[in-house]
């Protein structure tokens, strides 16, 4: 069962097969992030953000097929045993693949998406400068807030 999900999962466009970087074994990814791995031949985690679990929640949560995780996770289980499961498990992972293509820290490394956390530096208008370009000249200062000093 677990190839036949495979080679549909392998038909969306912009999936790419690689080693997964949660444990050993396969994972399907879009560009960078990785969505879905299988854990056996009847069960597979897929990632879906949690936008779509809300949105879709009446209808996961029912199903007995789906298994969450302990603590709030995008990840989820489905397990899988006949040709009707499997339909139902390329659903979902039809799904991830489209919530995990629209989410916004995709094209960014780890670093820049723990930097936009951060406060922004201020920005100062310092003028315009004679034989510089007729656009303002910014000057970012030190950061002197409760953050910069560690408090």
């Amino acid at each position: 069962m677990a190839s036949l999900l495979e080679s549909k999962i392998m038909t969306l466009d912009g999936v790419n097969k690689k080693k997964s970087r949660w444990m050993d074994g396969t994972a399907f990814y879009i560009r960078q992030r990785e969505f879905a791995h299988f854990h056996n031949n009847q069960e597979i985690d897929v990632r879906l953000t949690r936008s779509y679990q809300e949105e879709y929640s009446s209808l996961l949560v029912e199903d007995k097929r789906v298994k969450f995780r302990e603590h709030p996770s995008q990840w989820l289980s489905i397990k899988f045993a006949t040709t009707s499961d499997v339909d139902y498990a390329f659903s979902i992972v039809d799904l991830a693949s489209k919530a995990n293509r629209l989410h916004p820290g995709l094209s960014r490394n780890r670093r820049s998406q723990t930097l936009r956390k951060r406060p922004r530096a201020g920005l100062r208008f310092r003028g315009f400068r004679e034989g510089w370009p007729a656009e303002p000249v910014l000057d970012i200062l030190r950061l002197t807030s409760r953050w910069s000093r560690g408090t």
